[in-house]
């Protein structure tokens, strides 16, 4: 009788790290909503060993301080050797990321079923376009909003 036996992120932590540090790569499955419309639920992400510096735009796999596991793009990189890091599908920027946080960086990614390399140059041209759009959205979403209010005061 086959059982599947579940186990957390965090037990999983130290074979994912003996698997990054050995240099092979490893395949994990994304989960929520804050890298749409790149990635959706379920699909899988393969990630390496992160260099030692990591470049804008990056995607990177890190786990925070509270101990949950983000898979989120670089937005910048600081002088001290932080990041700051947002999902594609988010305004809000996370600072202060440190290099010994990052378990790991996407080398490629399912999207329908076929295999993307993060060097393919639309891709490329996707991950830029979406962190310097990051400042529109922050607009669109405060405009939106305000439209909101003023449509429910009419109606009042």
């Amino acid at each position: 009788m086959n059982t599947i036996t579940e186990i957390t992120m965090h037990d999983a932590l130290p074979l994912m790290r003996e698997t990054l540090n050995a240099g092979a790569p490893l395949r994990i499955t994304a989960h929520g909503t804050s890298m749409r419309p790149l990635l959706r639920g379920g699909e899988e992400v393969e990630l390496i060993s992160p260099p030692a510096r990591l470049r804008r735009y990056t995607m990177a796999f890190y786990i925070r301080s509270s101990g949950s596991f983000v898979l989120h793009r670089v937005a910048k990189v600081h002088r001290d050797g932080t990041y700051t890091m947002c999902g594609d599908n988010q305004i809000g920027l996370e600072s202060g990321i440190a290099h010994r946080q990052i378990l790991g960086v996407v080398t490629r990614f399912q999207s329908d079923g076929s295999w993307i390399s993060t060097d393919n140059p639309a891709y490329r041209a996707y991950a830029r376009r979406r962190v310097r759009s990051r400042a529109w959205r922050v607009l669109w979403g405060k405009l939106y909003r305000w439209y909101k209010r003023g449509k429910r005061r009419e109606e009042s």
